[in-house]
């Protein structure tokens, strides 16, 4: 039984844990943590259809009552290639009993040896699994281990099934999926559209919604999701999506600072007025860097550029 103080129920073989916060259950809750034995060498795909490698046997997480807060789940792995070698691209998955199917749910690998780390919000089924994704004209690209990581974890996608298109020029509506995925913000299909050009049949109708709470804001009620994204716009989403992660006003530690930041680049006067204060934000924590003395603010991105700002911004929320 576990009662609103919470605490930590083990494994007997050590191999997951699950971390129960005060408040998430109320009194008298049942929780169980029990392994699930199955083959490792059975085909398994996720809900894409795309074939996962899969770990460890998995574990069912059962609780008597619903999740009032998120509980951490840990689940170990073996100290053997591939998981070792491939470590940020291990994730949690849960299973879909009706469809047969896992669903990469996240993962945190950095943070403890040996561990994948995900928040839960309900029972079921887990494992740790390993999705390997690559791309024909990633293979001796500089951002490739980025872009790899985000696609493995879902973040990022390809425009098709082989390519990425690294020198691609990013779209507002392209970097919006890739903030809110990385932030595991769920899609969300609101009857009535926050953008009217941003209808329910665009692919990226989902992510838009949901990142429209405190992430991306329109211009005259247009979204303009197949525009560039210049390098001001997307500082400032960034910012944004760490408030949001956070609930934590972001800035450069202080107006001296923040001009410092920005004094040290020529083209620093043509900075937009209203996106100054995150750009100097995300020079100071270095999650976006200028090309010598030049920040080009209004100088459009590559998906690999973001691919690479992406994953900063996982590391710097201790998210990878």
């Amino acid at each position: 039984m576990f009662g609103d103080k919470g605490g930590i129920l083990t494994a007997a073989n050590g191999l997951a844990r699950l971390e129960i916060s005060a408040g998430t259950f109320p009194e008298n809750t049942t929780v169980s943590l029990v392994q699930v034995e199955e083959s490792k060498t059975q085909t398994v795909i996720d809900n894409k259809g795309i074939k996962l490698r899969k770990e460890s046997s998995s574990w069912q997480v059962e609780a008597s009552s619903t999740f009032k807060l998120p509980a951490l789940l840990a689940i170990g792995y073996a100290k053997e290639t591939p998981w070792t070698t491939n470590r940020e691209k291990l994730g949690i998955y849960q299973y879909d009993t009706a469809l047969g199917t896992w669903s990469y749910y996240g993962g945190v690998t950095n943070l403890e040896d040996d561990f994948v780390r995900s928040a839960i919000t309900e029972s079921g089924i887990y494992s740790v699994m390993l999705r390997e994704r690559s791309f024909t004209d990633m293979t001796s690209h500089w951002a490739r281990q980025e872009v790899e990581v985000l696609a493995s974890r879902g973040i990022a996608d390809g425009m098709t099934s082989t390519d990425y298109a690294p020198k691609a020029t990013l779209t507002r509506a392209q970097f919006t999926k890739l903030l809110a995925a990385a932030l595991q913000i769920k899609p969300i299909l609101p009857a009535a559209p926050t953008f009217r050009d941003v209808s329910a049949q665009n692919w990226s109708y989902g992510w838009v919604e949901a990142a429209a709470a405190g992430i991306v804001k329109g211009d005259g009620g247009l979204f303009r999701g197949n525009d560039p994204l210049t390098r001001e716009q997307m500082m400032v989403m960034l910012i944004r999506a760490i408030e949001v992660r956070t609930g934590v006003e972001a800035d450069a530690s202080g107006m001296n600072k923040i001009q410092a930041e920005l004094a040290r680049f020529k083209d620093s006067n043509g900075i937009s007025s209203w996106a100054k204060n995150s750009v100097a934000a995300a020079i100071y924590n270095k999650l976006v860097q200028g090309d010598g003395l030049y920040l080009y603010p209004k100088h459009s991105s590559t998906r690999a550029e973001a691919a690479i700002i992406v994953y900063k911004l996982l590391a710097e929320l201790e998210l990878l």
